[in-house]
């Protein structure tokens, strides 16, 4: 298969016996910073025989010494954005190759354009939302009538085992031979009606019964296809939380869950703004001495 448009593995292409770059970019760097390394390790030794300054000639030292250090390491940040510019150049340009290709197909950021995936899945979401909520509908309007059934049926069973009660009672109080046959042969085909009814009002009730748990069934039940050749379509659930207005939010209970160096940051920058002049309950803000070293 051409190798260009192999969209397998990507270690199916390239194997498993790449050369570590990083190992070797790191030992190339100490072989050409070894002298860099060699004044790194003099100025903390020098460093580290200063544990106080006592007197003019103490801070004079240690005063230069700290000079020393501040220009050897910015010297080794120069060295370190010469040696990276050409690493960080060539990542960028894979990423802008990659992430053109794989963002047109699906975004990576959700801040980002839609992809053609993202664009589909917009569709199949509106009409599994559409299906959903019909479906919800349906099985609805079936529990309504189901229980309109029941209650029908109840009332139907309520009435003719009243109806029979009365026959029965109708048939004791006869006198005449011809009229208590008569009478309780209409008690029998009443009670008879009632069971009758009874029976359809528990049926009914079972009916209603189903039908009220339907509603209940998970949206994933009621959405579940399975396209020929394609893959399982259904719901599930997506957890989501969303800021409506930020002046109401308890913000003593987000409090513990903000980041403190965020928080910190959020502080200076109020500080700024205030001149460094307005205190707050919790914080130090204003000016304090420090040393300049030139």
């Amino acid at each position: 298969m051409n190798q260009n448009t192999n969209v397998e593995n990507p270690r199916a292409i390239m194997g498993d016996n790449m050369p570590d770059y990083g190992k070797i970019a790191g030992d190339q760097m100490k072989k050409d910073y070894s002298g860099l390394e060699a004044t790194q390790d003099e100025l903390l030794v020098a460093a580290d025989q200063i544990t106080e300054v006592v007197d003019e000639d103490g801070l004079g030292i240690a005063s230069r010494l700290y000079k020393r250090l501040g220009d050897v390491a910015g010297q080794a940040n120069a060295f370190r954005e010469k040696e990276k510019e050409p690493y960080l150049r060539g990542g960028n340009a894979v990423d802008q190759f990659f992430f053109a290709i794989i963002d047109k197909l699906k975004r990576r950021d959700k801040k980002a354009k839609p992809g053609a995936a993202d664009r589909l899945y917009a569709l199949i979401d509106a009409y599994q939302q559409r299906k959903l909520a019909e479906e919800r509908a349906k099985r609805e309007r079936d529990a309504a009538e189901a229980l309109r059934i029941e209650t029908a049926k109840r009332d139907a069973a309520t009435k003719a085992a009243r109806e029979a009660e009365e026959l029965r009672l109708a048939a004791e109080r006869a006198r005449k031979p011809e009229i208590v046959v008569e009478k309780d042969s209409a008690a029998k085909v009443a009670e008879a009606k009632a069971d009758e009814t009874k029976v359809d009002a528990t049926v009914a009730t079972i009916k209603a019964d189903e039908a009220l748990a339907q509603t209940r069934a998970s949206s994933a039940d009621m959405v579940r296809t399975r396209v020929d050749g394609g893959p399982l379509n259904t719901m599930g659930k997506e957890a989501f939380a969303e800021v409506v207005n930020v002046m109401e939010l308890d913000k003593a209970m987000l409090w513990p869950f903000i980041n403190q160096d965020e928080i910190a940051k959020a502080l200076r920058s109020w500080a700024k703004v205030t001149g460094h002049k307005v205190e707050m309950k919790g914080a130090n803000i204003g000016f304090r001495d420090k040393s300049v070293i030139r």
